[in-house]
């Protein structure tokens, strides 16, 4: 019965040994080699507690003749937006599973180009440019009217046989007549088409391939209403349905709750609760960390015990990076010296730091876990202005903490929330807090060539750190400059949107709620994924009420009410009479 409804390097020395959790381990194996559909494998836990280790130690058991995909949501560290962008992440689970996907390709191609963007590399961009011109169907046709440099491309693709038959020519036509957005609905059904057809079959087994989701919870980042979570996570629902031969594995802080509005998911969902480590498996991991004095790690396990009982991965990791860190420097370090209350983090910040062997490698970790997210230039250019031999110790050794995650699919890498929250914390950093902001953001801004590319937007988050006032007048002209542009940028004007999603204006000061407001407004109008950004622009307008109240302010509070009534009404119309009487 069917469901309802790069960087290569090692992993760092944490990952690489975080081989226990046994139970979930032989959970996933289970699902992974039965010959029945597996459901969808939910581990869900509180920040911290080594689900994202989990699912990076499960991809490494996936055969290699499986082939799989990961994607993470979280923003925060500045990854791409996939939970906003839809049609970006099939597109970036397309491109991981590298299996033939014709219908797929060209239906993307035809989005973009109609959303305005230009030829992009392996996108096929001026092919669709050529198929909405004028052409006579036929089979074939398609083919006959498509220019020598496009044909040249094309040949020996799968694209080039389907467009030879006449379901190619039916569906250049289709994508023809439909607009942006209805090609956006329809993307995953045309990849679970090409993907049905283009994997390996295994006799043995019913997974064909396994896609990892990470960080879940950000997907419904900032929706108060439960309703518009559900709306918000509808995709990756579909795809979890839609993708019968596919086994979905998902991280995230809470459990699915899929079956609340359609019981019949109760029977697809295989849910566990991930929390701290066992002591058994803490001893283990810090045995295997080479850290076999008892007294050392009984204080380790102190710091790491969490009120449920279980030891909390980050702080374990954050010791052992710690005690690696002195060995290196020729001593061993007391174990009293790593025993602080249960999550302390500021203060274990701090003994970290003094386990470094300079004062520049602890000025350079707090700069990198200032800025959203760093690639190699910019992590050398924080540590020193010249290459030195310094320099390549540090960013060599960069990864190897635990901390340290480097964003799938990408040249970017980050430090995590729970030590860039540790970091911007202590007593006395408001100062060097503001310095860094400064140089951060005069660094990004000067690697920027245009308006909305990749060093734009952190050079943008800095100046909101220093002044968000300013920061979200210059963001509001940008987004109504590409917005009323003829022709709009509304490519530009999406990128522009993401710029504010690493701020995290969800906890309700006045200065937060105008960004929020400002935030709501122009996703209202964006053409992009018309359905997500009108959730998320009704999430902002509500969550600004919260602090434009009709007494304290009322002009402000009755724009919002404004707002969030066009933003209602912009809604599709199915979605709107759906879902408006339950979501209010």
């Amino acid at each position: 019965m069917p469901k309802p409804g790069r960087r290569t390097s090692m992993p760092s020395d944490e990952l690489a040994r975080f081989t226990d959790r046994e139970d979930q381990q032989t959970v996933f194996r289970r699902h992974l080699f039965s010959v029945h559909e597996p459901p969808v494998l939910m581990f869900y836990g509180l920040g911290g507690a080594g689900k994202t280790w989990l699912l990076k130690t499960l991809r490494t058991q996936v055969p290699v003749d499986i082939p799989s995909a990961y994607l993470d949501f979280d923003v925060a560290a500045g990854g791409k937006r996939f939970g906003l962008d839809p049609a970006t992440a099939l597109q970036n689970i397309r491109q991981q599973l590298a299996a033939p996907a014709p219908r797929f390709d060209l239906a993307f191609a035809t989005l973009r180009h109609k959303l305005g963007y230009e030829a992009e590399p392996g996108l096929w961009i001026d092919l669709a440019a050529e198929i909405m011109g004028s052409f006579v169907p036929g089979g074939g046709a398609v083919l006959r009217r498509l220019s020598k440099p496009v044909l040249s491309r094309l040949k020996g693709t799968p694209i080039e046989r389907l467009l030879a038959t006449d379901s190619g020519t039916r569906l250049t036509i289709e994508l023809r007549s439909k607009t942006d957005q209805e090609i956006g609905n329809e993307l995953l059904y045309y990849l679970a088409a090409d993907l049905r057809e283009s994997l390996p079959v295994h006799l043995n087994r019913a997974v064909n391939c396994v896609i990892f989701l990470d960080t879940f919870e950000a997907v419904g980042a900032g929706f108060q209403n439960e309703e518009h979570k559900r709306l918000q996570e509808k995709w990756i629902q579909d795809l979890a349905a839609e993708f019968d031969f596919a086994f979905t594995v998902i991280a995230g802080q809470n459990r699915l709750s899929w079956d609340d509005a359609d019981p019949e998911w109760a029977s697809y969902l295989d849910q566990h609760l991930v929390g701290g480590l066992s002591e058994e498996d803490a001893r283990h991991f810090l045995s295997k960390c080479e850290i076999g004095s008892t007294d050392l790690q009984n204080s380790i396990l102190a710091t790491s015990k969490e009120s449920t009982g279980g030891y909390h991965c980050f702080s374990l990791g954050l010791c052992v990076d710690i005690v690696l860190n002195e060995r290196k420097g020729g001593h061993e370090p007391a174990p009293d010296t790593l025993h602080f209350n249960p999550q302390e983090w500021e203060k274990l910040a701090r003994r970290f730091l003094k386990s470094l062997a300079s004062d520049a490698e602890r000025r350079w970790i707090e700069r990198l876990a200032l800025t959203p997210r760093f690639d190699e230039v910019a992590a050398r250019k924080a540590f020193s202005s010249e290459q030195s031999a310094a320099q390549d110790a540090a960013w060599e050794g960069l990864h190897e903490y635990s901390f340290v995650e480097h964003i799938f699919g990408s040249q970017w890498s980050s430090i995590r929330a729970e030590m860039r929250s540790a970091l911007k914390n202590q007593p006395s950093a408001l100062e060097r807090v503001k310095q860094d902001h400064q140089a951060w953001k005069e660094y990004w801004s000067g690697r920027s060539k245009a308006v909305a590319d990749e060093a734009a937007g952190p050079a943008w988050y800095h100046s909101y750190c220093l002044d968000p006032s300013a920061a979200m007048d210059l963001w509001k002209e940008l987004t109504e400059s590409a917005r009323k542009a003829i022709p709009a940028r509304m490519r530009e004007h999406f990128s522009l949107l993401q710029w504010v999603e690493p701020l995290g204006l969800w906890e309700g000061s006045p200065a937060e709620a105008l960004a929020l407001l400002y935030l709501g407004s122009e996703l209202a109008l964006a053409s992009w994924n018309v359905s997500s950004n009108h959730l998320k622009a009704i999430a902002c307008c509500e969550a600004a009420l919260r602090v434009y109240t009709e007494q304290e302010f009322p002009q402000n509070w009755a724009g919002t009410q404004n707002n969030l009534g066009i933003a209602w009404w912009g809604m599709p119309t199915g979605d709107r009479s759906a879902n408006l009487e339950k979501a209010i």
